[in-house]
């Protein structure tokens, strides 16, 4: 980073300890002399994206959510993990573990987001990956990681209109189901990508043995959500309507009703 990049972030440093520290000191210090207080409702795991800025756009504070952060929302599959997954466990299953199974948080929501780098890189992934071609540590990744999502994709790209349907497999608890991604045909094929990756994470997280019992005793929610850089809105995959719509107060009502009575 440039002399002038670190001086801006310390600049926005010294400006939240003259304006927000004893705020957040403050939440901090009731909620430690209140631990029954503390309940976090999700965790969110989307990507790294500089541009994204989760507690903003979901206007949560402090102890509301867990966030985990990486290249491209990607949570391992069990079939990537297998006994690796208890010998060298990522840090996104231990998350899983530390929140649903140790702190019983209910929400799982991983969100992915239009324009995404790690997608882009993923799309070049797909195009070279018969011939096993590697480019570096992010493409080794996710080759590593992201291997389901490029056999959706490539289903998708075989599909009529290229728009799916595309068939997901999860636990009893959430039954599998099928998506169309973009029907109207507004996204780029990247951005196709990105949607089918978010949807590809509910099977990858629910293939995890660790979590086979909160989910299928309904104590966990997985949700799967898009966030379009360019408008700001977010889209949630609705399993009704077999493809993401934007969240409005009429698709959350909706929504919170379907999961209310499940």
């Amino acid at each position: 980073m440039t002399s002038k990049g670190i001086s801006r972030i310390m600049q926005g440093v010294l400006r939240y300890q003259s304006t927000r520290r004893a705020d957040v000191a403050r939440d901090v210090r009731a909620l430690r002399e209140n631990p029954g207080h503390i309940h976090p409702e999700a965790l969110y795991i989307t990507c790294m994206d500089s541009r994204l800025q989760p507690s903003m756009t979901t206007q949560t504070h402090v102890g509301d959510m867990y966030v985990i952060r990486n290249s491209g929302n990607l949570v391992p599959h069990s079939d990537h993990c297998g006994e690796d997954l208890w010998k060298h466990p990522s840090c996104e299953t231990a998350a899983l573990d530390l929140c649903c199974v140790r702190s019983n948080v209910g929400n799982v929501i991983v969100t992915g987001h239009s324009d995404c780098k790690a997608m882009n890189a993923l799309y070049d992934v797909v195009s070279t990956v018969a011939a096993g071609e590697r480019e570096g540590p992010l493409h080794t990744y996710l080759r590593s990681y992201a291997v389901p999502t490029i056999m959706k994709m490539q289903q998708l790209l075989r599909s009529p209109n290229m728009e799916g349907p595309l068939e997901f497999s999860v636990t009893p608890r959430h039954r599998s189901f099928r998506a169309f991604i973009d029907p109207e045909h507004e996204l780029s094929e990247m951005d196709k990508l990105s949607q089918v990756n978010v949807l590809q994470q509910m099977e990858n997280i629910s293939s995890l043995s660790f979590l086979q019992t909160h989910l299928g005793d309904e104590l966990v929610n997985l949700h799967a959500w898009w966030f379009n850089l360019t408008t700001g809105e977010y889209h949630m995959f609705s399993p009704r309507d077999e493809r993401f719509i934007k969240l409005t107060e009429e698709s959350a009502a909706a929504m919170l009703g379907i999961v209310g009575k499940e």
